[in-house]
C-alpha cells in the first residue's frame, strides 16, 4: 500500500495566496521504501480560501507508472489573515476655494474609503474600512477601520492689476 507523508503545516501562509506559491514537504512510501516521483498541486491556480486552515489536493506522480499509481491526497495548509498596508496621501493639497479630498481609492473586495474632504486649509481624515476583516488585517492595527490624515495647506495670494495713486497734496487730510 502506498502511504503519503506530507507536511504543509510547517509554515503559515496569507489568505488569498495562490497554491503555486505554497511549498510543502512530502514523500511517498510503499511499505518502508520511498517511491521516486513528484508532487504538485491538483489546482495550482486555486487560492487559499479559509482561515485558519485551507484544505487542498496534492497529486503524487511516480516515476514508474507501470508499478505505481498516481495518488491524490488532501492536505491542510495553515492560513493567516492577509496584511494590508495602510495607504498614505501623496498629493500636496493647497487651498483653492473648492472642496478637496484625499484622493485615496477603495480596493475592491479589500477596503472602502469614506472621505468627506474639506474646503478650507486644515487637517482632515479619510476612514478606510476592511470589507472582510475575517480575512484581512491592517498593517498598523487589528481594528477593522483606520483613519488616514491629510492636510489642505494655505493658498498663495496673488495681486493683479496696476497700483496707482490719485493726486494728493502735501498736508492734505486723507479720508
Amino acid at each position: 500500500e502506498m502511504k503519503p507523508e506530507t507536511d504543509t503545516t510547517a509554515q503559515t501562509y496569507e489568505y488569498g495566496l495562490q497554491l503555486s506559491n505554497v511549498t510543502f514537504a512530502s514523500t511517498m512510501k510503499f511499505g518502508d521504501r520511498v517511491v521516486d516521483g513528484s508532487w504538485s498541486w491538483k489546482t495550482p491556480s486555486e487560492k487559499l480560501s479559509s482561515i485558519p486552515v485551507s484544505t487542498h489536493d496534492i497529486v503524487f506522480t511516480p516515476k514508474d507508472l507501470v508499478g505505481y499509481d498516481i495518488v491524490t491526497v488532501s492536505v491542510n495548509v495553515k492560513v493567516k489573515k492577509k496584511t494590508v498596508q495602510v495607504p498614505t496621501v501623496t498629493t500636496s493639497l493647497v487651498y483653492t476655494g473648492a472642496k478637496q479630498t484625499s484622493g485615496l481609492k477603495a480596493v475592491t473586495g479589500v477596503y472602502t474609503v469614506s472621505d468627506a474632504g474639506g474646503t478650507n486649509a486644515g487637517t482632515y481624515e479619510a476612514t478606510l474600512t476592511l470589507v472582510s476583516p475575517e480575512f484581512y488585517k491592517w498593517s498598523t492595527t487589528d481594528e477593522a477601520s483606520v483613519k488616514v490624515s491629510y492636510s489642505i495647506g494655505l493658498g498663495t495670494a496673488t495681486v493683479s492689476g496696476t497700483a496707482s495713486c490719485g493726486g494728493i497734496s502735501y498736508g492734505q487730510r486723507l479720508r
